[in-house]
């Protein structure tokens, strides 16, 4: 049942958050992007009050006890600052873009963006000071894009989301109308069920037919190296210890259900689970079969590997460079939006979608340097973590990360406010 703890805000926050295109466009970024820092400065404020009431019991010994330099330490690890001081240098960067601008408001949108992701990173670090609450918050983000995947699969859910147009004709694309955005979003989400303790198996079908429908050859890709080195990791865990076992649980709780009826009354509900299991089978016989129907440009694409889209983004590349070499490498307000003026040939979209090449224009080179420095310095730390760690919900979560960091250099950057959200707020639940 909903309630107004801070992981039912934020996962009912995420979820209308998919449902509105993936939180897209300018309106959705304004509208849903200031209740986000609401809750979470609603919240922040709710414990400081809390913590203003203990301490006003507190004697003056007391605090005379407190060994603050412990207190700072304490308090850097927990808030780790080097992201904190990079996501507030990219906020002021965003607005230095103003003194020469494409268009002018776009600093203002960029800057509020990255103030977003802020706020998404510092509200991780609360989060996971819980205990138990970072398997809780993963768990019902999975329960809630479950929910919307299966609306967008229903007949006349193209009346409320748009299908792609023709250049993408046949692909799912789930709320976001961008099947690559939709490809990245699925992926994040099986690397999570991998690194779960018990992998629901019809979960686990439904978001993998769901992504190998978006016809994403890049998301693909990548997603097969990261389920690689993540089930690489799993494996070596189990034999050590079995932490992680295969579950096979029916839909919306309903075996769970009758296990439970069947402890409570002592009742042989064998033909009742059986029962179960069959709707499911023939639910999931269904799904795929209407996936199948419905994804026809979605299997062709995956199987052409002939066409120009790698040259067009390279193109992308190119582009970036001469709009960046022509405001000096410094930070331009919307810069990417001189694209059409300097295309060295006609592509398809005005957007590039990479967050590279986003970054190097409304943020500058320095921009590029910062994320730059923070992200090799993550990336050098998971590897370590492949071979050292021993926790393997960690690992999974560093994998999700570097998997939507990844696929957001060349296609579907983090503009896409749900997928932003998601990687910081990811970043800030890793321990």
């Amino acid at each position: 049942m909903f309630s107004w703890k801070e992981e039912d805000v934020l996962t009912g926050f995420l979820f209308i958050a998919l449902l509105c295109h993936g939180m897209f466009f300018a309106r959705e970024w304004l509208i849903l992007g200031t209740a986000f820092m609401v809750a979470f400065g609603y919240y922040r404020l709710k414990e400081y009050r809390e913590w203003k009431e203990s301490s006003d019991s507190l004697e003056l010994d007391d605090f005379q006890k407190i060994d603050y330099k412990k207190f700072y330490q304490i308090f850097l690890k927990e808030y780790e600052l080097q992201p904190v001081i990079i996501l507030g240098l990219m906020v002021v960067l965003s607005l230095a873009g103003l003194l020469q601008p494409v268009r002018w408001v776009e600093g203002y949108l960029e800057a509020f963006r990255w103030l977003t992701f802020l706020a998404a990173y510092l509200w991780g670090r609360r989060l996971v000071a819980k205990p138990g609450l970072r398997a809780k918050l993963v768990h019902r983000i999975k329960g809630a894009a479950l929910i919307v995947i299966l609306l967008a699969w229903l007949p006349g859910s193209e009346c409320i989301w748009a299908w792609p147009g023709p250049t993408a004709h046949g692909r799912f694309a789930l709320s976001f109308g961008y099947p690559n955005a939709a490809a990245a979003f699925l992926g994040c989400l099986l690397l999570m069920f991998l690194a779960a303790k018990e992998i629901n198996l019809v979960y686990l079908i439904i978001f993998g037919v769901s992504f190998v429908s978006t016809g994403s050859r890049a998301a693909l890709i990548l997603l097969a190296g990261c389920f690689f080195l993540l089930g690489l990791k799993r494996l070596i865990l189990r034999q050590s210890e079995p932490v992680n076992t295969v579950s096979t649980p029916s839909l919306l709780g309903f075996y769970k259900t009758a296990v439970w009826i069947h402890h409570r009354q002592g009742e042989d509900l064998r033909s009742v689970s059986l029962l179960g299991k069959i709707i499911i089978l023939i639910f999931l016989v269904f799904f795929v079969q209407q996936t199948i129907g419905r994804s026809q440009g979605a299997f062709q694409h995956l199987l052409t590997w002939t066409d120009s889209s790698l040259a067009e983004r390279m193109l992308y590349y190119l582009d970036s460079f001469k709009i960046a070499w022509y405001g000096h490498f410094f930070p331009q307000a919307g810069g990417w939006l001189a694209f059409p003026l300097i295309q060295t040939a006609p592509y398809w979209t005005l957007d590039p979608h990479s967050s590279f090449c986003r970054i190097l224009l409304n943020q500058g080179l320095l921009g590029v340097i910062l994320l730059g420095f923070w992200a090799g310095k993550g990336l050098l730390g998971y590897l370590k973590e492949l071979r050292r760690s021993r926790d393997l919900t960690a690992v999974g979560l560093k994998t999700t990360v570097v998997f939507l960091g990844l696929h957001s250099l060349f296609d579907v950057d983090l503009s896409f406010g749900l997928l932003g959200i998601l990687f910081w707020l990811l970043v800030g639940l890793i321990k």
